[in-house]
């Protein structure tokens, strides 16, 4: 049981954490997607580059060059995936909340209409 504080503590020190924090906060301030994503995406990357380069020497060693090179791509696309996820939804939540249109229950559900 103690360990779960002890995981939230080290994810709320971690860079990647911040740079989800500052991605949605600028999505929120209306900051263009063609700046936040990439900046979000190099910044993963750079983030996990230590691992990765850590683990090149024994790659090369058994001579699996191709499956490292693979391992990166992955890490690649999933930071272009988070960084977009990060953006996206809380740019599309603060839109529709300034048009009023955030709603945890659908209409239909509200006036009984609903078919099960």
């Amino acid at each position: 049981m103690t360990e779960e504080p002890e995981k939230a503590q080290r994810f709320c020190r971690s860079l990647e954490y911040w740079l989800f924090v500052v991605a949605a906060l600028a999505s929120m301030f209306g900051l263009a997607w063609r700046i936040a994503v990439p900046l979000t995406v190099a910044g993963l990357s750079i983030s996990s580059l230590p691992k990765y380069i850590e683990l090149w020497p024994r790659a090369e060693a058994v001579g699996a060059e191709g499956e490292w090179w693979k391992t990166v791509l992955l890490s690649t696309f999933n930071n272009l995936a988070a960084a977009c996820g990060a953006f996206v939804v809380v740019s599309n939540l603060n839109r529709a909340a300034s048009v009023g249109r955030v709603r945890w229950v659908r209409d239909d559900v509200e006036s009984g209409s609903a078919v099960s």
